[in-house]
């Protein structure tokens, strides 16, 4: 007997972004930190060209500062543009879920019809605040697509670690920032190959900690 399995694709139209907590404060600790802001920054001009909406979480913001300034040029931009303030949110958090009342709310607003269903997910720290928002939105019905070359813990044990706990869990899904824009993308015809692989191409890489240099 053969047996099928749904592969969850994400695609522009039922995608949306989740950044977690890429504060100021976790500058000085976070092991691969500039890379995350790299990936973060990529992806945020990505969302900006396709118009996929953005949830920004902030832990506890009056004591570990706000989201870091060099993505913050791009939420501004993001902003201005028609509808920019459904586009790209930032909610301040205590719990290290990013599911947070607010942002579900949000979500039902962002969301009305149910159709972004795949959440791509990225930020800190791996093994903390990313693994249990990737449960909770498992738990909530949701795909979930880390991107690793996006998440970081202090220590990389336990980010690795975490990384392997969640491939373990279904629903969600490893990935990196650029495989899942070529899968939005899914040709070299779309409207937005162009624009796009423009950002691939430019994108300014360091190393990530994901394999040995």
């Amino acid at each position: 007997m053969t047996t099928t399995t749904n592969i969850a694709r994400p695609s522009i139209d039922t995608s949306i972004f989740f950044c977690c907590d890429i504060q100021e404060k976790f500058r000085a600790p976070m092991h691969f930190f500039d890379a995350i802001i790299k990936s973060a920054s990529f992806l945020f001009q990505v969302a900006s060209v396709v118009s996929i909406p953005i949830i920004i979480t902030e832990q506890v913001p009056d004591k570990l500062g706000s989201t870091v300034s060099e993505l913050q040029e791009t939420i501004t931009q993001i902003k201005s543009k028609p509808n920019g303030d459904q586009l790209v949110q930032v909610f301040g958090k205590t719990k290290f879920s990013m599911l947070t009342e607010e942002v579900k709310h949000s979500l039902q607003s962002i969301d009305a019809e149910g159709k972004r269903k795949n959440v791509v997910l990225f930020g800190i720290e791996t093994h903390v605040c990313i693994l249990q928002t990737a449960f909770d939105l498992v738990d909530s019905g949701y795909n979930v697509h880390i991107i690793c070359d996006g998440v970081c813990s202090i220590n990389q044990d336990d980010r690795m670690i975490a990384l392997r706990r969640l491939e373990q869990t279904g629903r969600v899904y490893l990935t990196t920032a650029e495989s899942v824009v070529f899968q939005f993308l899914g040709s070299s015809t779309h409207p937005s190959f162009r624009e796009l692989s423009t950002l691939v191409r430019t994108r300014k890489r360091v190393p990530s900690g994901l394999v040995s240099q």
